[in-house]
């Protein structure tokens, strides 16, 4: 996290590329709803790529944010990405999640 809060502090405007592998980086991690700001970043100058939409989508998933992945989800296939098996595959485990709470 202190390098994301470095390198935007010395780099306030970022290109697609750097944004995109910041994504990748933050979704693993807690702080992985900044994904979402940077993830319409991208879209200022570039389509996300499948593998940073998947990820993403994985996170809202795994967090309990449902509805966030769904959205991204459906957006990502009206621009006819395929998304990658993790994605559902995270899905799967939120169900998961939830059923042993239940």
């Amino acid at each position: 996290m202190r390098h994301y809060e470095n390198l935007r502090k010395h780099y306030p405007v970022l290109d697609s590329f750097t944004l995109e592998n910041v994504i990748l980086a933050l979704s693993v991690t807690n702080q992985w709803k900044k994904c979402i700001d940077l993830l319409q970043e991208v879209k200022i100058t570039a389509i996300p790529k499948t593998l940073v939409y998947s990820s993403v989508i994985s996170s809202a998933f795994l967090n309990n944010e449902e509805r966030l992945g769904w959205k991204l989800l459906e957006e990502m296939l009206e621009l006819e990405k395929i998304p990658h098996s993790t994605t559902f595959l995270s899905y799967i485990r939120s169900i998961r999640k939830i059923r042993k709470k239940s």
